[in-house]
């Protein structure tokens, strides 16, 4: 189970993202683009989910442009995250 700073996340066998924590922060609510999850990451404010199409789906805080998946990202088979920003990804 990822946790960061103020949240946590589970996966449920069927795909759906289970949010823990503190409900006042951005990275609680889920996007509904986030289904057929397989994979997920928690960092400082934002979270990670990784679909079974190999599309990644970024939310949360956004100050390091950490959700800021570019459209190039696909096929992706592993994703990771970290506390307060990400690699940006140039195409």
């Amino acid at each position: 189970m990822p946790a960061a700073d103020y949240h946590a996340l589970a996966l449920r066998g069927d795909g759906e993202i289970i949010t823990l924590g503190l409900t006042n922060f951005p990275e609680f609510a889920v996007p509904a683009s986030a289904t057929n999850v397989i994979a997920i990451a928690a960092g400082g404010q934002h979270s990670l989910a990784l679909r079974r199409d190999g599309t990644v789906v970024g939310w949360g805080s956004n100050h390091y442009q950490q959700n800021a998946i570019p459209a190039s990202a696909t096929n992706v088979v592993a994703i990771a995250d970290g506390r307060t920003s990400l690699p940006r990804l140039e195409e």
